[in-house]
């Protein structure tokens, strides 16, 4: 009987391993894709080296090599994408529910502490943190379609135009990329003279990447008057300091010193440059883009090509007169703000 009763206890054990249908499905299909993600990646990094050879060599077979390496790049973007998502647990949904789950991301970066909420008629029915990994889950009884709306602190960085994401049996995956985002409407307000705030909201906390620090101070009107690049580790920059100084905020950002992570400073730098936009940069993504299809590879050459005239910058990035103009200006404030600090 003993025997029995262990038996039986351990048995019911084991079906507290199991996982459900549902979940189960999902850790095959993450292990799957996690395989796929490394194959990829082995792909892709052996279809830039035969790109590197060709280019050395002069090959005339540097524009299929160069397809070829594009095409793994997409291949692990693809692969990164689905593993992401297959890392949240799906909500369940059904008859009269609308289930919703996904990331919030700024530039590829994880957003902690957003607000993401269901959204009916302007009315939140239900709210959640984002993790940090920037995912959320989210259900709730409605038997219409519903929208989504992500907030930070008081401001508004994402909403759907259109309630889209409807009742049913399986939830909706949505990934909210903050740079590609609809932006909050502008509210009517009282008239207050001539004096205008310096601000519209409290200044971000040092801890979180260059781009996010940039966007939110732009967000609340705080102009980047410096910004120390300290070496580190770091692949993606880290504010790790904010304080006042003459003209607006300093930042100190941590970050390697190669020519590379050098760059990735500037492209953040440049996108959070008014001028920017003008010019057609509205992410650091797109003006590291643009800093790449203009030859800038080096710092040196990020520093040179800051001092071409207009004309030089239009020829040099394939941009009309008035973008150029606007490069040139955002490119020339962008490089007097960086200062490397070499410490040691």
């Amino acid at each position: 009987m003993r025997e029995n009763n262990e038996t039986l206890a351990a048995l019911r054990k084991l079906q507290g391993m199991i996982p459900e249908p549902q979940e189960a499905h999902g850790l095959v299909m993450l292990l799957g894709n996690g395989l796929g993600e490394a194959m990829a990646g082995m792909r892709s990094r052996q279809a830039r080296l035969e790109l590197a050879r060709a280019e050395a060599r002069g090959s005339p077979s540097v524009a299929a090599r160069r397809a070829e390496a594009e095409a793994s790049d997409a291949a692990v973007r693809v692969a990164q994408a689905e593993v992401r998502r297959l890392r949240v647990t799906e909500p369940r949904a059904g008859k009269g529910t609308v289930g919703v789950y996904g990331h919030v991301l700024d530039d590829g970066d994880p957003v902690v502490g957003a607000v993401v909420a269901l959204v009916g008629d302007d009315e939140a029915l239900v709210c959640i943190d984002t993790d940090k990994a920037g995912s959320f889950a989210l259900t709730v009884d409605s038997e219409r379609a519903l929208g989504l709306r992500v907030s930070i602190g008081e401001r508004v960085v994402h909403r759907d135009e259109e309630a889209t994401i409807a009742p049913g049996p399986l939830a909706t995956y949505r990934l909210v990329e903050l740079g590609e985002s609809t932006p909050q409407a502008p509210t009517q307000h009282a008239c207050g003279g001539d004096e205008q705030p310096e601000h519209s909201g409290p200044l971000p906390k040092p801890g979180g990447s260059l781009t996010q620090v940039l966007k939110k101070l732009r967000a609340s009107g705080v102009p980047v008057a410096k910004v120390w690049l300290y070496a580190s580790d770091d692949s993606t920059p880290k504010v790790t300091k904010i304080r006042e100084v003459d003209g607006g905020v300093g930042l100190n950002v941590q970050g390697r010193l190669t020519d590379a992570g050098r760059l990735s400073v500037v492209a953040s730098v440049l996108a959070h440059q008014p001028e920017a936009e003008r010019a057609g940069v509205g992410s650091s993504s797109a003006a590291a883009a643009l800093l790449k299809a203009g030859r800038v590879t080096r710092w040196s050459e990020a520093e040179r090509v800051s001092r071409l005239k207009p004309a030089d910058v239009a020829e040099r990035f394939g941009l009309d007169r008035a973008q150029a103009d606007a490069l040139s200006s955002a490119l020339a404030t962008t490089m007097a703000t960086i200062e490397i600090v070499e410490e040691g």
